[in-house]
């Protein structure tokens, strides 16, 4: 890990060793992204847990929809704004996570072969 780690920031990416996990703060309003390695398949995965943090988006962003609808408050117009900021934090880490995934894919390629 120690190897994929500087590899990494020498391709300029900000990381941290966590246990048996690579942590990657792509900067700015971006999720946290983690690079592991998967035994059984061999290969290095990245984990952005977007979908986690997409279902609770689109649940809190029902529940205060529904709230919105039903009485005009100000803590329902809150949280429409945090989800608006959450989904426009999840598109921005799958377009700054691209260049990393495109990274480890040809690290994961020259281990194979």
């Amino acid at each position: 890990m120690n190897e994929l780690a500087n590899e990494l920031e020498n391709k300029g990416f900000n990381t941290e060793i966590k246990g048996n996990k690579i942590s990657i703060r792509l900067g700015g309003l971006t999720n946290p992204v983690s690079v592991t390695h998967d035994l059984a398949k061999g290969k290095y995965v990245v984990g952005t847990r977007d979908l986690p943090l997409g279902v609770i988006y689109t649940f809190l962003l029902a529940t205060s929809l529904y709230g919105l609808l039903s009485s005009i408050s100000f803590i329902s117009t809150l949280l429409i704004a945090a989800c608006a900021v959450g989904f426009t934090s999840l598109i921005i880490t799958e377009l700054r996570v691209r260049p990393l995934r495109e990274v480890i894919e040809q690290l994961n390629c020259q281990t194979q072969a």
